[in-house]
């Protein structure tokens, strides 16, 4: 129902008149579904700049956004209620949320429980068109999202300007967030993805496609849909796969970024300000493209992958690469490196600057490279454990004169500098991240510290 008011007969006239000048505009409406309700039936009647709240219980309702668009100043919200606990829970094997060619939507403040029997959570879907249907402008926050057969979030439609802010994905039973399609059309475009948690997934918690060049709406220049390109943004994360809940070697994080040619060619991923608690049985990040990787803290690699992997994958090769003050600590023995970089393309930006890069055993490999392009810049880094020796202080110092307490534990581990650590006013400044992971400015002393 719309929300109660009254209003007086000049006020009237006003909104009249008012309504009158500005063709299309009428007062926003609130509308309550209780949980037997049909939400679909309300989502239908939604008009721009309306809101769809859920009241407290359980929804078994398949919702569908479909040829639902908002704009700028109108937007669509669905939420749930601030009264008690909303979940949308799983009717039969169906995306238990589903888009296709809607825009401008808030959808935030419930749980989403697949109840092991949902295919995918929240699916952006091409019905009509795969080249030409589309989402875009959706944001995504405070959503639990678990229990999912297929996928917690996938993006199988030209997807622009989407945010996915505060959320926890977990208990997945295939991929956290599948972001694109692996045919590399239907690319997701202006990602920004920010203060989640991701855990408990039998395959990734989240990997972005790589991406052909362009074609469809996906280059932003049909009329109407028009748009420009800026990349992604992978920001504040916590990141974590166990041996309890993985089915499959797959890393935390694939990042295959922007086509190699055409429109949005020099689209970046900026990864920053990452933990990694743990990957049983492959990388915590493996990426391609161009790529910036600042201020990550990775740790609990425990099985054949590296920390950091950078190399070419499904057709597509690093390109412009920064890697500046990550911190990368492996205890074990079973992984592979902290940082392996391969297939670097000539002609980019390349710099590999103020790493921290420690295996617990100083005879394990702490950095793998392949021939670096002319131009490449290495410099300060540290690694405790082998590797090359252009661009890095080797150390065997003692991991408790590394950092403050090098363990795995959450509550216990703390990755900052020890005092007197060989990483504090180590780096080179002209290469550091102007704030460091908590946002404080870069240097404190003299210089940056590494990692």
């Amino acid at each position: 129902m719309r929300r109660p008011g009254g209003i007086g007969s000049a006020a009237m006239a006003v909104v009249l008149i008012l309504g009158c000048a500005l063709a299309g505009s009428a007062p926003a409406a609130t509308f309550y579904c209780e949980p037997r309700q049909d939400v679909n039936a309300y989502i239908d009647q939604m008009q721009p700049g309306d809101t769809l709240v859920l009241q407290p219980g359980d929804h078994f309702w398949n919702l569908r956004i479909i040829d639902k668009n908002g704009s700028p100043d109108a937007w669509f919200t669905l939420r749930g209620s601030d009264a008690g606990r909303v979940r949308l829970r799983a009717y039969g094997f169906n995306n238990m949320i589903e888009i296709t060619n809607s825009s401008y939507w808030r959808i935030r403040d419930f749980e989403i429980d697949g109840q092991y029997g949902c295919s995918d959570c929240i699916k952006g879907k091409y019905i009509r068109d795969p080249y030409n249907d589309y989402m875009h402008h959706f944001v995504f926050e405070n959503l639990s999202i678990y229990k999912a057969l297929n996928n917690g979030f996938s993006s199988h439609v030209t997807a622009w300007d989407i945010t996915i802010r505060n959320c926890h994905f977990y208990d997945i039973k295939d991929v956290g967030l599948y972001m694109g399609n692996s045919n590399g059309y239907q690319p997701i475009l202006n990602f920004t993805f920010e203060r989640n948690i991701v855990e408990q997934c039998g395959n990734y918690n989240m990997e972005v496609k790589q991406q052909n060049t362009r074609i469809g709406v996906s280059r932003g220049e049909t009329p109407g849909l028009e748009f420009d390109t800026w990349g992604w943004l992978i920001k504040d994360n916590v990141w974590m796969r166990d041996a309890a809940t993985s089915d499959s070697p797959r890393p935390n994080l694939l990042v295959d970024a922007a086509p190699a040619s055409g429109v949005g060619s020099d689209d970046l991923a900026t990864i920053e300000g990452n933990v990694v608690l743990g990957n049983v049985d492959d990388n915590a990040f493996q990426m391609s493209g161009n790529l910036r990787i600042v201020n990550n803290t990775i740790l609990n690699v425990i099985s054949g992958g590296s920390g950091i992997r950078i190399g070419y994958h499904n057709g597509c090769y690093p390109r412009h690469v920064e890697i500046l003050n990550n911190t990368v600590f492996i205890d074990g023995s079973t992984a592979y490196a902290c940082l392996s970089v391969w297939n670097l393309q000539s002609g980019h930006t390349q710099v590999i600057a103020n790493n921290a890069l420690i295996r617990g055993n100083t005879w394990d490999q702490a950095v793998s490279f392949g021939s670096m392009p002319a131009g490449a810049v290495v410099t300060s880094n540290v690694r405790r454990g082998s590797g090359p020796g252009a661009g890095f202080v080797a150390t065997t110092a003692p991991l408790s004169e590394i950092f403050a307490s090098p363990v795995y534990t959450p509550g216990v581990v703390d990755l900052y500098p020890a005092a007197g650590s060989l990483l504090i006013d180590a780096g080179t400044n002209a290469y550091a991240p102007a704030r460091d992971f908590n946002g404080i400015n870069r240097p404190k002393g003299a210089a940056s510290d590494i990692g």
